[in-house]
């Protein structure tokens, strides 16, 4: 006994010591692009471990058609370590009309060492590193610094202080270049690697800085210029110590059983995973519902850090085992928002960029969330986890919505932004922002603008005790109103029983024009391509219904008009099939897949439009990627072929 006592307090003070994230950190230990592709992982005599395959490879590009103007003179200049060392692909590549510079990760297996090649034009190596393989492990960060000199066609590669140089005649001035991490050509694969900090200099000074902060989509922020870049298949390092994934358990023997440590705990038909002893919870709700759920096992990989956890989820007498894992140390919610929050510059930047990708940044965080609750809904019994999702669907060819200055948003996030296009919300506490969010949603529901009190009550401070209700109730109020008065025009006024919410006609209130919408066009027989339809569409493409409130009341109200959405938009995609308006008809049911990306109508929709619209290998690509998740979905295979689809 007293011994497993001691066993017990030292791994839960291990525990305590790195889930807990010290005020004091800088975050950076959580930040980074994690580039996966098709890896085998190899333990020993124990064989493969996993297969790392996302459907696509990870790929960052910078500059794309336009290119960068990195000038005469500019630097590159990045932290990256690599998880799984015997691999041979490239890290990075500067291509210009002129030259190109690519760096080489090379592997032999009859050998203990590997090589960084820098060659120009693909065939000219001009500077090498020679380090031991072991040294390339997860963890173990390299720092590295390329700078170029065109006028003097001289290269600098500096490798963890130490510095080699080349003189090249293929260096020469030309403009714009483009710079590329990850995948490099289309049937090359990118090494796996983690790379963060990744700044670029022109001249001596600093142009551009990705961290690689992000906490979900596939836009990575440029904290010092404006060039945000998409990211195809990208893994943040952030959000995997945050959110469970869905997982394959490692067929090791080194796992460690960590269940006595843990306990699961479940709230209205949600579960999350805390620390026996502390109450701490691990990163983010699991993402499974259920009539029941029940922990089955827990275990941890040491060598991977990595905590696995199996849940069972009964929905209709029918039970199903879920396996998930997490990285460590856990990251606290509050330490997850605060690290990957958007720039606070993000409203304030040029319409012409930022905020196209601050739009598409918001589409892809609805992506995973709305297809999760809509799948949970509508097939319960066979749901997985929304992290683990796959896109199905193109639907690049939505235009993102644009924001103008002076609106209440609540798609994609509550955002306030003031007459001068500034976000203002983001200065409330979570509770705060719960509130507000609130009184926008159920006063829009309303003909009067009126919340009652007692529903504020108990979804707001349901923790607080009665005698001090009030009082927290009117410090609420008064920061509230202390923060609105900046949009000049949003007030509130409460008696006994109501909150009465007011909003000037010269605020574009997005909660009530969505409302309105949606009460004319559930009663429309025919949703044609009108104004309302395109005013309705440019509201949710948004992204999600008060992305970042997760709190139960907006949960269950996301459930109602997600599928009050899907049904206007079927509407719509049968409307605009049967006219014959194909381009439309596939941009309607792209946008169906934010919210359902198993829906078959949309898919058949899709499938067809394209079909007509001769893009064929599009329609290869659909089908195939719809099979691959119904079959993950139902566990067998999708019983139609793609010819009998497009006959009907």
């Amino acid at each position: 006994m007293p011994y497993r006592f001691i066993t017990t307090f030292l791994f839960v003070l291990l525990l305590i010591s790195s889930s807990g994230y010290s005020q004091s950190a800088t975050g950076a230990e959580f930040t980074g692009l994690k580039f996966s592709g098709n890896y085998k992982i190899e333990a020993g005599d124990t064989g493969i471990v996993k297969i790392y395959h996302k459907g696509s490879k990870t790929k960052f590009e910078a500059g794309g058609t336009k290119g960068i103007d990195l000038g005469d003179v500019y630097s590159l200049g990045f932290k990256f370590c690599v998880y799984l060392n015997k691999h041979f692909a490239s890290i990075f590549e500067i291509e210009n009309s002129k030259y190109s510079i690519r760096l080489r990760y090379m592997y032999h297996p009859d050998s203990n060492m590997v090589h960084l090649q820098l060659r120009i034009n693909g065939k000219h190596n001009i500077i090498s590193f020679a380090r031991p393989l072991n040294d390339f492990t997860e963890g173990n960060w390299y720092d590295l610094k390329l700078d170029v000199d065109e006028i003097k066609q001289k290269i600098v590669l500096t490798l963890n202080g130490s510095r080699k140089q080349a003189v090249n005649k293929y260096i020469a001035t030309e403009g714009p270049s483009v710079i590329r991490f990850g995948q490099m050509l289309p049937d090359g694969d990118c090494l796996a690697m983690i790379i963060k900090d990744l700044a670029i200099y022109k001249n001596g000074k600093l142009n551009h800085l990705w961290k690689f902060n992000e906490a979900g989509g596939n836009i990575a922020f440029d904290s010092e210029g404006k060039l945000d870049v998409e990211v195809v298949a990208p893994d943040w390092v952030l959000e995997s110590h945050f959110k469970w994934r869905v997982a394959q358990l490692p067929s090791v023997s080194g796992l460690k059983n960590v269940m006595p440590f843990y306990r699961l705990v479940t709230n209205s038909r949600k579960a999350v995973l805390e620390e026996k002893g502390t109450g701490k919870v691990i990163g983010d709700l699991l993402p499974v519902e259920g009539d029941s759920i029940d922990f089955v096992a827990s275990w941890l990989d040491t060598s991977t850090s990595k905590l696995y956890t199996l849940v069972a989820v009964t929905n209709k007498d029918r039970c199903v085992i879920h396996p998930f894992s997490i990285v460590l140390p856990v990251v606290s919610e509050k330490t997850f928002a605060k690290l990957g929050a958007v720039p606070p510059s993000i409203f304030t930047r040029t319409p012409g960029t930022i905020i196209v990708y601050s739009a598409l940044f918001v589409l892809a965080l609805a992506i995973p969330s709305t297809a999760f609750l809509m799948i949970r809904k509508r097939r319960p019994q066979k749901r997985r986890a929304a992290e683990d999702e796959k896109e199905i669907y193109h639907h690049g060819d939505i235009q993102p919505r644009e924001i103008q200055k002076n609106r209440i948003l609540v798609f994609g996030g509550l955002r306030l932004i003031d007459p001068d296009g500034v976000d203002i919300h983001g200065d409330l506490s979570g509770r705060l922002q719960d509130l507000l969010a609130a009184l926008l949603f159920y006063s829009a529901t309303d003909d009067n603008g009126a919340v009652p009190l007692r529903k504020l009550e108990k979804i707001i401070w349901s923790d607080i005790p009665k005698e001090k209700l009030k009082n927290n109730r009117n410090v609420a109020f008064s920061k509230l109103r202390k923060l609105t008065s900046k949009m000049n025009g949003i007030t509130f006024e409460s008696d006994s029983e109501n909150v009465v919410v007011k909003v000037s006609p010269q605020i574009i209130n997005e909660a009530v024009e969505f409302f309105k919408l949606l009460k004319l066009l559930s009663i429309t027989a025919k949703i044609s391509a009108d104004q309302l339809v395109e005013k309705f569409i440019n509201i949710i493409k948004g992204g999600i219904l008060l992305q970042g409130i997760t709190s139960d009341w907006i949960e269950k109200e996301r459930f109602v008009i997600a599928n009050d959405i899907i049904e206007i938009l079927l509407r719509r995609c049968e409307y605009l099939y049967l006219e014959g308006q194909y381009e439309k008809c596939n941009e309607t049911a792209g946008l169906i897949n934010i919210y359902d990306p198993a829906n078959e109508a949309a898919f058949r929709y899709k499938l067809k439009s394209l079909f007509y619209l001769g893009r064929h290998s599009l329609v290869e690509e659909t089908y195939n990627s719809y099979c691959q998740e119904y079959q993950s979905v139902y566990g067998q295979s999708y019983p139609h072929h793609v010819r009998v689809l497009l006959k009907d």
